[in-house]
């Protein structure tokens, strides 16, 4: 939509007070000593220009429009499906799988705080991180780095894959929500079962659906299965595609693995009171595993688990990587 083009007529003694100019339904207030092309963008009126033929002419001021921007269109299915690929390119070959969904449907599930601020067709793409991550990616980014400057290394390694990515689609006008990302007031960015659970990459099974699970004394939290690999994976994040919409994106229901609500209890209660021993992770029969290096990583404590990472340099540095 552009506005209409109008020329403005000022007598001269006009110019030296402050004045209104009308550009379609809109007010530009402009002064003598700042008649400026910026207040007129601002305004988003478009390009202003003065001009003053000579010294007994009346100024007169041009606008020249600018277009508005318009909406993204929505993209065919079989159109989104080549940006998908191209995303799975990039990815599936450093262990994770893509899960594509819609921010309207995450947010009709979750309270307001927690909604995406983005059209509701627009497409996001969860990313999980399967068993083989962790030697396909992991173990050459800590042998091709400083372990002293690794703070967090996981979620180092996950960062660099995803900016890696953002190079490599740069026709891609994308936002990257990581997982461990939070607001100031400690909120996280994005509810990452939720998510999992909406895009169908896995069943998140509540407490609330449980009540015996949900009479526990403490505050319980769900759980996701995967229908391949059930609790042997992790959610990394969530690219969204800003300016990819894609209303008839046909929607990918989770798999419901876990028939029974006692195992499915018995699921939430492994997963909060003995993570560490990674019962949960096999309620169900799975196609692969952690290894042991990553097994033995990730069951110990976030603080100690630098202390690992020297280890895993020497037992892997025989191998020719690149990262």
């Amino acid at each position: 939509m552009v506005r209409d083009s109008k020329l403005y007529l000022l007598e001269s003694g006009e110019t030296r007070d402050r004045m209104f100019h009308l550009c379609g339904a809109e007010m530009l207030k402009l002064k003598s000593t700042g008649l400026h092309d910026t207040d007129a963008r601002s305004a988003g009126l478009g390009t202003l220009r003065l001009d003053q033929p000579g010294s007994r002419s009346s100024p007169v001021i041009s606008i020249t429009p600018i277009a508005e921007p318009e909406s993204p269109s929505s993209l065919s299915v079989q159109e989104l499906r080549s940006i998908l690929i191209q995303i799975s390119r990039i990815l599936a070959p450093q262990g994770f799988e893509i899960y594509p969904y819609l921010v309207g449907w995450y947010n009709n599930v979750v309270e307001p705080p927690f909604c995406l601020q983005y059209d509701k067709d627009t497409v996001a793409v969860l990313v999980i991180s399967t068993p083989s991550m962790f030697e396909r990616t992991f173990i050459p980014f800590i042998l091709n780095n400083d372990l002293k400057d690794l703070r967090d290394p996981i979620d180092l390694c996950v960062m660099k894959c995803f900016s890696r990515l953002r190079k490599g689609l740069d026709n891609l006008d994308m936002d990257i929500i990581h997982d461990f990302e939070l607001h100031p007031n400690r909120r996280p960015k994005i509810l990452a079962q939720t998510a999992a659970h909406v895009a169908g990459a896995a069943y998140l099974y509540q407490p609330k659906h449980y009540p015996s699970a949900s009479k526990n004394q403490k505050k319980l939290m769900g759980v996701c299965m995967h229908p391949k690999l059930g609790g042997w994976f992790a959610i990394r994040g969530c690219i969204i595609l800003k300016t990819t919409l894609c209303r008839d994106l046909p929607r990918r229901p989770p798999v419901n693995v876990i028939r029974s609500d006692i195992d499915a209890q018995t699921a939430i209660e492994l997963f909060n009171f003995h993570w560490r021993d990674s019962r949960f992770r096999d309620v169900i029969p799975v196609v692969e595993k952690y290894s042991e290096d990553q097994q033995l990583y990730f069951n110990t404590s976030p603080g100690k688990r630098k202390e690992l990472l020297p280890l895993l340099k020497e037992k892997y540095k025989h191998l020719e990587t690149e990262e």
